[in-house]
């Protein structure tokens, strides 16, 4: 397979892409704020929610109504906490008033557009200003320099999205992609073989995929001495800790775990100490509501709130992102006092209902996994209704019929024995456009 390696055209791109005003601005705003107390974080985001509540009143048709109707008055804001008042935003109403979100300062300007799934399959638009856009780039810019990697030239594999010409990997600049979806015995040990050539600095992907990596790794016993992996960045779906022990385990380096959304409402990145995600909060607000009421927690675990603070075309205000964790104000042993994301439970849709009203989150059902070591390589759930799950199991190298008599015993002892538990044995499990696999499928309203 051809490698394009242009150095010069690697240069000229990641100058467009990084060497911009806006990008360069943010930065310097992540290292100042990286090591401030409490109170210059708090003064900061005060001052940043005050100004974007004040421009989408006077500038997006949504805002203004939506404050005038709740008697919310921007121009007195002065406490953080009195953003309360907003009612959540969702994303129904997102996909019903997208043009009224739409500030009126932006209509005629050249917009980022990023399509998601939504509410029972329908889309949701988000529109992103340019400012946005590179803020965005200094968060990921951030997440890397946190693991210790140069974000703008060093080398690195990417896996995660299915590629358009359905190979197992092809190159892209400074960048070795490699398709989620083709993670084959074959095409891994082709993929070791390229990745030996290509030396890549650190591995970046989808918690999952990186992880069947590792397995099938481990599993033929593949060489990967000649590569020389610093670091592993994860993003876009769970980090188990099972992924964690076996990823850290076969390349011998840490990993960091990102946790963010197309919508950017928030940005969170782990760092050396591996407790928790450090919000990003020079670029967003987080909150914690209870799952049910709606009501701000000062602790336990509830649904996430987020703010994005600078994208001023399409203001996202307490937007309900639909992930489901807990938030503390203890200062990190890293020296660090942003605040952090702890006991994430990952999609507050990811659960598994029971007829007792229990609802069990991906978290705890991985947990089953771990006595089955070199046995089972992922699994999905599939709740058909509330007397039945189907269970996808993809086997590995130890598999056997009492590997699934574990699996179910482990699971009963998780949920009882309310469910009729049925496992089809599947070669993989198909992924999204997009790469990624839904751990758990409800179909239970």
């Amino acid at each position: 397979m051809q490698i394009f390696n242009n150095k010069f055209v690697n240069y000229l791109y990641l100058q467009y892409k990084y060497n911009n005003k806006y990008f360069r601005k943010y930065m310097n705003t992540l290292r100042k704020y990286e090591y401030a107390n409490r109170k210059e974080l708090d003064d900061y985001t005060l001052y940043q929610i005050k100004k974007l509540l004040v421009y989408a009143y006077e500038n997006v048709e949504f805002y203004k109504d939506r404050f005038d109707e709740c008697e919310f008055n921007p121009y007195t804001f002065n406490e953080i906490q009195e953003i309360e008042k907003i009612p959540i935003l969702t994303k129904k109403e997102i996909i019903d008033n997208k043009e009224k979100m739409i500030s009126k300062q932006f209509r005629n300007k050249k917009l980022n557009k990023i399509t998601t799934g939504g509410t029972t399959g329908t889309p949701m638009e988000f529109y992103f200003s340019e400012q946005s856009k590179y803020i965005r780039q200094g968060n990921w810019a951030k997440w890397k320099l946190s693991s210790k990697v140069d974000y703008k030239y060093d080398k690195y594999c990417y896996i995660g999205r299915i590629l358009g010409s359905n190979s197992a990997w092809e190159y892209n600049g400074n960048i070795l992609q490699i398709a989620s979806n083709q993670l084959s015995v074959q095409n891994v040990k082709k993929i070791i073989k390229e990745m030996e050539r290509f030396q890549p600095k650190y591995i970046q992907g989808y918690a999952s995929a990186v992880y069947i990596l590792a397995t099938i790794i481990e599993r033929e016993n593949i060489d990967i001495s000649k590569i020389m992996i610093k670091s592993i960045l994860t993003s876009s779906d769970t980090m188990f800790k099972e992924y964690r022990e076996k990823i850290e385990k076969i390349f011998q380096c840490k990993v960091y775990d990102h946790y963010g959304q197309n919508e950017d409402c928030v940005a969170a990145t782990e760092c050396d100490e591996h407790n928790g995600y450090h919000i990003h909060e020079e670029s967003t607000y987080i909150e914690v509501v209870d799952i049910y009421s709606n009501n701000k927690i000062s602790s336990g675990i509830g649904k996430i709130i987020g703010t994005n603070l600078f994208n001023y075309a399409m203001p996202l205000i307490r937007y309900e992102i639909g992930d489901v964790g807990e938030i503390t104000l203890e200062k990190c042993k890293c020296g660090n006092e942003h605040k952090r994301i702890i006991n994430f439970q990952g999609r507050i849709d990811d659960i598994i209902k029971l007829k007792d009203g229990r609802r069990i989150a991906a978290g705890s059902l991985n947990q089953p996994m771990k006595y089955s070591n070199n046995e089972i390589i992922e699994c999905q759930y599939i709740q058909e209704s509330m007397d039945e799950l189907v269970i996808n199991v993809v086997p590995d190298i130890n598999f056997s019929d009492k590997t699934l008599k574990t699996f179910q015993e482990e699971l009963e002892t998780l949920i009882g024995n309310t469910l009729n538990i049925k496992f089809n044995v599947v070669e993989n499990i198909s992924r999204a456009k997009n790469g990624k696999y839904k751990f758990i499928i409800s179909k239970v309203k």
